[in-house]
């Protein structure tokens, strides 16, 4: 397996909240044409190198910030904040001012950004959007909140709770 990044040692952030230890910024070894990612390229804060899978062109690019796992032809990227109990797969996309500190996966062609916030047990895939200023809170262990198909989340939303949003729907919240 070629690796495809390295960690620099020198350059470095503290992860948010409570979280203890520093996140390193990334720099590409190889091109990633899925991300208009070149060799030698900075990228985003990780944990530790296992936050990013050097397999797939997946990539965390900007200031985004991954405590989490990365893998397949996702991306992560802008200030978005990725907890360590954030699984992002397949190619979905995380990016702006995101915060996911939550228990799931967001997967498929699904897409978190702007100011969205997701908590708790919480699982997006397909198609499915969440934007605006949504905040998701999703339920226990047993009962996740599921976002799929191409549902669509905008707007100063706040939901809460063991919630199935799976179609084609739109929700929108005037600011």
């Amino acid at each position: 397996m070629i690796k495809k990044f390295e960690l620099l040692t020198n350059d470095f952030v503290e992860p948010l909240d409570c979280y203890s230890g520093n996140m390193h910024r990334i720099r590409a070894l190889v091109d990633i044409p899925a991300h208009g990612v070149r060799a030698g390229d900075l990228g985003g804060f990780l944990w530790d190198e296992g936050n990013l899978s050097h397999e797939g062109q997946a990539w965390v690019g900007g200031n985004a910030r991954v405590a989490g796992n990365v893998s397949g032809d996702a991306l992560v990227s802008g200030q978005a904040w990725v907890g360590p109990w954030v699984l992002v797969l397949e190619r979905a996309q995380i990016r702006d001012w995101a915060i996911l500190e939550a228990i799931g996966w967001v997967g498929g062609d699904a897409r978190v950004g702007d100011h969205a916030i997701l908590t708790d047990v919480i699982v997006v895939r397909d198609r499915a959007h969440v934007g605006g200023r949504v905040r998701l809170s999703g339920g226990d262990a047993g009962r996740a909140t599921v976002v799929g198909g191409e549902a669509h989340l905008t707007g100063d939303l706040h939901l809460n709770g063991s919630l199935q949003l799976i179609g084609t729907g739109t929700a929108l919240a005037a600011a």
